[in-house]
């Protein structure tokens, strides 16, 4: 390219070098396991969450080359009072949120969304051709090694629910930069780039009440020879069942962990899991709402049965989960009934206790429930 030729003028060779850094990254991911094995879990602490995202610009002393990385890559704006017509701003306010309020530690939100730490240590960067000086509350999050590595803008963000994976997919919309994106796209398929992939395949696992399972059929079969058919009774849920009486190892497996060591056969009248030989596969349930009565129920049943042992004890439902002891209650009775031993909280605990001057508890000390209630770490 000329020096000082925009990348636009030479699609061919910018999308070549997105390619080759696009390759390197998922290398960087998947095989040099950057942000530890992929396994398709959830970072579930903030310790985590600061280990691979950070939002604050470092130390231009000890770190000139990150810093000069950020200041040129991760810095967004500058908006808000400092640009009132910066793209970004709709109705006198940014869009993106900026500038982020600061954060003394890394937090998450109720709605799930993280709030990253952004310390108020007054360290501030000149951005742009105008004397601007932007603080922490302009960062961008990021990936320091992966930022400095590729050298370009690279967001990375903690993203736990489904609700959110829609900020991945916004940049094809993101008005001015549209037409690049579909001249750029055009260049990729000329190319001949894979225009999606995935390196782990999915296993949908379907769960359902008993006789409730979907039956598929054309619209001009005969209904009586399609509930006749006997696959029709047949689903992934039920032969996971089945699977557990043909196949001793199969019971140290939950439902979700199924498709790691089985696989599914469906042809014709076969419907089957079978030990796996090889390759990497990992199950997702389908999503049940609460709103589904006892579907979501037994939904919730079929999880704790999973990963948790269950006994009762004096007549008190008591589950025991990998190393925390828990109590299980419903708030009403038709939902406690779905549990072994099972009962409402309000007989459980003695509840509601009308409050006054004398009140105490109804739960006698030395009791079996009050031992047990000792000795929980855990009350659903």
């Amino acid at each position: 390219m000329v020096p000082g030729q925009p990348s636009t003028d030479r699609t061919d060779i910018f999308v070549r070098m997105f390619k080759i850094k696009l390759d390197e990254l998922m290398n960087d991911i998947r095989k040099k396991h950057h942000f530890g094995r992929t396994k398709a879990n959830k970072i579930t602490t903030t310790q985590k969450i600061d280990q691979f995202v950070l939002a604050e610009l470092p130390s231009q002393e000890n770190d000139p080359v990150a810093f000069e990385a950020i200041r040129s890559h991760m810095m967004h704006g500058p908006c808000g009072q400092l640009n009132t017509l910066s793209p970004c701003m709709h109705n006198g306010s940014c869009s993106k949120g900026y500038p982020k309020e600061y954060c003394d530690e890394t937090f998450i939100r109720r709605d799930g969304c993280p709030c990253y730490k952004r310390s108020n240590d007054g360290s501030k960067v000149k951005v742009g051709n105008e004397d601007i000086m932007l603080d922490n509350q302009y960062v961008v999050p990021h990936n320091v090694e992966l930022l400095v590595k590729y050298g370009c803008h690279i967001d990375v963000e903690y993203c736990n629910q489904g609700s959110l994976i829609k900020y991945l997919f916004s940049y094809i919309n993101k008005g001015h930069d549209r037409a690049t994106v579909v001249l750029e796209e055009a260049c990729w398929k000329l190319l001949g780039f894979e225009m999606q992939y995935r390196s782990v395949a999915v296993e949908r696992l379907p769960f359902h009440e008993e006789d409730c399972q979907r039956v598929y059929f054309r619209e001009d079969d005969d209904i009586v020879e399609v509930l006749d058919r006997r696959v029709s009774a047949v689903s992934k849920f039920t032969e996971w069942m089945r699977s557990n009486q043909l196949y001793p190892e199969a019971r140290l497996l939950t439902y979700s962990d199924f498709p790691t060591k089985f696989t599914w056969h469906e042809k014709g009248d076969v419907k089957e899991w079978r030990p796996r030989k090889n390759g990497l596969v990992i199950g997702r349930l389908y999503f049940v709402n609460l709103n589904e009565g006892e579907r979501w129920l037994l939904f919730c049943i079929w999880l704790w049965r999973d990963r948790k042992n269950i006994f009762v004890e004096n007549n008190y439902c008591f589950y025991s989960i990998a190393w925390k002891d828990c109590f299980i209650s419903r708030s009403s009775g038709i939902a406690s009934l779905l549990l072994p031993g099972g009962r409402t909280a309000h007989s459980m605990f003695n509840i509601p206790i009308d409050i006054d001057k004398d009140s105490t508890c109804g739960i006698d000390i030395g009791s079996d429930l009050a031992e047990l209630i000792n000795i929980a770490e855990m009350i659903i």
